[in-house]
């Protein structure tokens, strides 16, 4: 038996904090409160980016996306440390990842250091990509020739196999939670060598858009004065939305809340699956269990949709809780601020393992140092997140859309933007000079902008951002032409491009 501790590292994509934590929305993860309750819940935890590669990206480093520089302007994930997976499986750790969500797989560089890779959208690992073979030729002979010289009779089947689930059956009932929940199971029932710890990555896309959780979830958190046939019907086409195509009202989209957090409600039941099944086989009290979100979402907030274009807190607080008996106190809450990237350092100090001694990873571990059991929980002052690159890009965006009446609204998106917070202020800066500062305290929407009421503070917070990053300059989107067929379709499908 291996006295290091097993690491289980959770990422509910697109869970927002004010939705998904028990201590905010009680009744809609039932599970995850309870799970919460023999752990500790942070909840002033701050991803360092809005959406979904970077902000993984930063988990795995520790880094912002200005040292990672993994985002919509380069999409590699090609970090200049050992990322997560890398160092514990140097350390003798059996590494696996099960990822729902398109970015983070193999093709953008997050296979690194494990030695499974799941992919929520295939069946069997393997085959070739036959879309991105067509999409080569031009006439059906071509391609028909193009598809036989390039599969071998080991490839066929598994190809053939690959395309019939991706193409009728994939999000057919869910996202791919039910999925990998066997695949999780199977993996440490038939596979972990139980004399080897264990670090167990898993991406569960619920909630993400669009909105659509299994049938005996879809209802059940309906507003009672709207219609089944509203909850059927309701815009879910961010874009259109936001380029003023599609008009949507306050009913709408506490319409549109009831079916995000049906979707929460769905994933919770899984976790809870997964947490007792973890627990029967005597393996939850011997893993560190990290739950996260990665970003939140913006259900009508600010008048946006999805979870691009800006920095509020609906997504970049979200929900952080863990779960280690030997380490982590039971019952407790934090209010401390953190941060997401947080989440290196402290698997490395659970684990035993140095953190980095160098200035762009976080030092701190969430844990506090073991032997203090959190109590020495590094006080943070400041947390900071990035959006480098508009994602979509306001040209992509205007392709994805109709003629839009919204025209002006959408090209003040085309901006890069950071922003520092403290328990009570946060400021934001974008690079075309355009500053908002907010009292969270007294403002916790963010809905009322005091940079001319408080230039003491707008100074002060300005030269703290300035003192952590260069000077802010916009920079555009990769090109996506060199993307495979499959990868773009899964990417447009979640209206990424």
């Amino acid at each position: 038996m291996h006295s290091k501790p097993n690491v289980c590292l959770i990422v509910m994509d697109t869970a927002r904090a004010q939705s998904a934590l028990p201590t905010e929305n009680p009744g809609v993860m039932p599970n995850l409160s309870s799970f919460a309750s023999e752990g500790t819940t942070f909840t002033n935890a701050i991803t360092t980016a809005p959406w979904t590669l970077p902000s993984h990206a930063s988990m795995f480093t520790g880094q912002y996306t200005s040292d990672h520089q993994t985002n919509a302007g380069s999409l590699s994930f090609n970090p200049d440390i050992a990322p997560l997976a890398t160092r514990l499986s140097e350390e003798g750790y059996e590494t696996a990842a099960f990822s729902n969500n398109t970015w983070i797989s193999p093709e953008f560089g997050f296979s690194a250091g494990f030695d499974q890779f799941y992919r929520g959208w295939e069946l069997f690992s393997g085959g070739v990509d036959l879309p991105d073979i067509v999409r080569k030729h031009d006439n059906r002979v071509a391609q028909i020739r193009a598809i036989l010289s390039n599969l071998t009779a080991t490839d066929l089947p598994v190809t053939v196999i690959n395309a019939l689930y991706s193409r009728f059956y994939h999000k057919q009932y869910d996202y791919g939670a039910k999925l990998t929940n066997f695949r999780i199971k199977r993996y440490l029932s038939n596979k972990h060598d139980t004399s080897q710890p264990f670090f167990l990555f898993a991406n569960y896309l619920e909630p993400h858009l669009k909105y659509n959780p299994p049938k005996s979830y879809r209802y059940e958190h309906q507003p009672t004065d709207v219609s089944t046939a509203e909850m059927d019907s309701v815009n879910q086409e961010p874009w259109e939305y936001i380029c003023g195509n599609i008009s949507m009202n306050d009913d709408d989209f506490r319409t549109l809340e009831a079916l995000y957090e049906g979707e929460l409600t769905y994933l919770d039941y899984r976790l809870g699956k997964l947490f007792d099944w973890m627990d029967e086989e005597g393996i939850l009290d011997n893993t560190l269990v990290i739950v996260a979100g990665d970003h939140g979402e913006n259900i009508g907030d600010h008048g946006l949709m999805d979870h691009q274009y800006c920095l509020y807190d609906t997504l970049l607080r979200v929900p952080l809780i863990l779960r280690y008996p030997d380490l982590v106190p039971k019952d407790a809450t934090s209010k401390e601020l953190v941060e997401l990237r947080d989440v290196y350092p402290t698997v490395l100090e659970a684990c035993g393992l140095n953190i980095p001694d160098k200035e762009t990873v976080s030092n701190y571990s969430l844990t506090g140092g073991v032997s203090n059991r959190l109590k020495s929980l590094k006080r943070r002052e400041h947390a900071f997140a990035e959006y480098l690159v508009p994602q979509p890009d306001i040209a992509q965006l205007k392709d994805k859309t109709r003629e839009t009446k919204g025209i002006e609204n959408i090209e003040s998106f085309n901006r890069s933007l950071r922003c520092v917070r403290t328990e009570r202020w946060k400021l934001i800066r974008s690079s075309r000079g355009e500053i908002e500062l907010y009292d969270l305290n007294e403002d916790p929407v963010e809905g009322e902008n005091l940079k001319s009421e408080h230039p003491d503070i707008v100074s002060e917070l300005s030269e703290i951002l300035e003192a952590e990053f260069d000077t802010i300059e916009y920079q555009n989107n990769e090109q996506f032409d060199d993307m495979r067929s499959s990868t773009r379709s899964r990417l447009e499908d979640l209206g990424y491009i």
